[in-house]
């Protein structure tokens, strides 16, 4: 068939093929006489629908749309009559009223004295609109861009910013005439520079289609500033990527102050040694740097045991400036190699790289106790600083929180044997320290199960030995192992201070019980851990239980030790005084043992004292004292009008003493051991 086509179109003259090509063309040609149209080709008719009826004869003009700008008119037409050629994109309008947007060039010509143009001309409707689109774009650009907050930039395909707003101009210190033709990457600081040619790469070829960063920029005055960068893309028609739009705000003051955090984070600002978290990091570094000398590493952890008599005494500016001497102090002692922090409060660390074995490092504790033992001069005041530390070697395998965990529970050990020492970690500290978090997750179940029971020991008369009262001991039903003695849960329940609910279960059924035994003239003697005292809610926990059980306070006695009152750091007159008030009574246990005997009861108001079990064992001592300081204190009772009960009477001779003393209550052994309620219950 192409053979055939090829014979035919050979016997057709030039001039015919040209028309033939002409009038199966989709683009659409006309031609004029004058500014008349003389001819149009058929594809004017089937893009536009105009008939050469209805166009030849007419003015070129009519194809073209009311909304056009007709300046081009008078121009174009005096570039035709001078024998240019025009090339013009006119809106052309179809017959049916649509519009078209065409563009093509203008030939002029003259024959037989006759002047015309010939058009031809193609749709280029789609671009137009792509290309206005464009300008639509950017002239928005402009508009809503000038007044922004944040600096806004266009940027071409070269990296070239084509428009900048005000805001990126005063962030980089540059009018926003200054902006434009200048390249992106030299607004960047010079080592951000490649990254972000790096990510304009990406988003003009297509691979991403959006990038938000943080950027270094230059000021003009060669400040560095940082930015929050946003990047997006704006399209052309055929989907290639024109332009980039970027948004940048100014986050110099959040990440200046951001880093200041940082930095707080990393170094102590009190005592400028560095903090927990660097610490750990620099004994990690030192661990994985030592290779095969791994072992040689030690670890010190330093606790200042007498600093909180300092911030009470002279207060906590004072116990600051303390701290600041001991860590210039600890700065100054180690080597080069060896470096010091701060971990909270009134703990240091000390590690030692080089320590060689444990020998060497504990001989390094020792200098450092030296150091830090001698005399601070604070606020006109000599002050004598002693330490605890916890020693602890790595091994292979060892990691920075390992090593800090094994020194912990030395330093725990040290403390633990009246402190002033250094302690060497030992695996058995770490068994003791496991036991001892086992022993605080079963008893969180206890409370929770409510397995603590009450035994009562007798308060008699020493007249007569007649019952005047009884002291509540708590007691542990463990569901396992049996009955548990107050030794073997008391201390690590003040330590993790759960002895609040277990003191707050002791009371409710101490107060139950006394309901119960309504005709008996009996009190009973609570006792109040320091941990209670110290908790702001165990008064209102107290007076809710008065009245959920409606016992009659008169029958309690809350037994309060002299080391407890004075360890408090709140004033507790007032919450004694309510209990007074309800008619309770307060007796000061382990009375002579404690910080200042006297000044308590003279502060506090108390209805009588509990003398301690070691004034009535040294009562056998041949030189007497025990004797002479029991009968002292039992006449500082009488002068003050309280109650005095000994306690830790085991022997008919201890009781007859303390009698002709003038003690009238005891309690003891020799008058019965703690025992279930219902013991005591059956007549005397």
């Amino acid at each position: 068939m192409g053979s055939d086509l090829a014979r035919d179109l050979g016997d057709v003259s030039l001039e015919d093929r040209l028309r033939l090509m002409v009038e199966n063309a989709s683009d659409i040609v006309y031609q004029t006489r004058g500014l008349d149209i003389a001819w149009i080709s058929p594809s004017v008719t089937t893009v536009l629908g105009w008939t050469p009826e209805e166009l030849i004869g007419g003015p070129a003009a009519a194809l073209v749309s009311p909304n056009q700008n007709r300046e081009w008119i008078d121009i174009n037409r005096a570039k035709l009559a001078a024998g240019e050629d025009v090339y013009q994109e006119l809106l052309l309008q179809a017959k049916d009223g649509s519009e078209r947007w065409f563009a093509g060039t203008a030939h002029p010509y003259a024959a037989d004295g006759v002047t015309g143009f010939i058009v031809g001309m193609h749709d280029i409707t789609v671009k137009w609109q792509a290309r206005n689109s464009l300008a639509l774009v950017e002239e928005l650009f402009r508009v809503t861009t000038h007044s922004a907050g944040e600096g806004i930039a266009l940027v071409d395909s070269d990296g070239v910013i084509v428009e900048g707003n005000e805001a990126l101009g005063r962030f980089v210190g540059r009018s926003e005439a200054d902006l434009v033709g200048v390249g992106w990457k030299s607004l960047v600081h010079p080592e951000d520079a490649a990254e972000q040619l790096d990510m304009c790469a990406a988003l003009l070829s297509g691979r991403e289609s959006s990038h938000r960063t943080r950027v270094r920029f230059v000021h003009s005055s060669g400040s560095v500033l940082f930015g929050d960068l946003s990047v997006a893309v704006v399209r052309s028609g055929d989907g290639t990527v024109h332009r980039l739009v970027l948004q940048i705000v100014d986050i110099t003051d959040q990440t200046r102050a951001q880093d200041q955090l940082t930095d707080l984070a990393m170094i102590d600002p009190l005592t400028a040694l560095m903090t927990r978290s660097a610490v750990l990091g620099r004994i990690d570094e030192a661990l994985t740097a030592g290779g095969g000398r791994r072992d040689r590493l030690g670890v010190l952890l330093v606790d200042l045991d007498n600093l909180k008599v300092v911030n009470e005494s002279l207060g906590r500016d004072a116990g600051d400036e303390v701290l600041a001497t001991i860590a210039r102090r600890l700065s100054g002692a180690i080597d080069d190699t060896s470096f010091a922090g701060r971990i909270s409060g009134k703990l240091f660390i000390v590690v030692v790289p080089s320590a060689g074995d444990i020998d060497g490092l504990v001989r390094s504790a020792e200098r450092l106790n030296d150091v830090i033992g001698a005399e601070i001069l604070v606020q006109g005041r000599r002050v004598l600083i002693t330490t605890s530390v916890g020693a602890v070697m790595s091994r292979t395998g060892s990691i920075g929180m390992g090593l800090l965990r094994d020194a912990d529970v030395a330093l725990s050990e040290a403390k633990r044997r009246g402190g002033g020492r250094v302690q060497v970690f030992d695996e058995g500290f770490a068994t003791a320290a496991v036991r001892r978090l086992v022993l605080e997750e079963e008893l969180r179940d206890a409370i929770a199960h409510r397995e603590f029971i009450v035994h009562y020991q007798p308060v008699v008369a020493l007249g007569d030995h007649g019952r005047v009262g009884f002291e509540a001991l708590v007691r542990w039903m463990h569901p396992v192992t049996g009955l548990r003695g107050p030794d073997a849960f008391l201390e690590v329940a003040e330590d993790s201070r759960q002895i609040r609910s277990i003191g707050a279960q002791v009371l409710r059924q101490v107060c139950i019980d006394l309901v119960e035994m309504p005709d008996a003239e009996v009190t009973m003697g609570v006792n109040v851990s320091a941990v209670e005292l110290g908790d702001p809610t165990w008064l209102p926990g107290v007076l809710r239980v008065f009245e959920e059980t409606g016992v009659d306070p008169r029958r309690l006695v809350f037994e309060i030790t002299e080391t407890a009152v004075m360890s408090s750091r709140r004033s507790l007159r007032s919450e004694l005084q309510q209990l007074r008030d309800c008619g309770a009574g307060i007796h000061l246990d382990d009375f002579g043992t404690g910080y200042s005997s006297i000044s308590v009861l003279r502060d506090l108001p108390v209805s009588g004292m509990k003398l301690d079990r070691s004034f009535v064992t040294m009562m056998s001592d041949r030189s007497g004292s025990g004797a002479a300081l029991a009968e002292g204190l039992v006449g500082l009772a009488k002068a003050l009008g309280i109650d005095g009960v000994a306690e830790g009477i085991e022997t008919p001779d201890q009781a007859d003493r303390l009698r002709d003393m003038g003690w009238t209550h005891g309690q003891g052994y020799h008058f019965g051991r703690p025992a279930p309620l219902s013991a005591w219950l059956t007549p005397q």
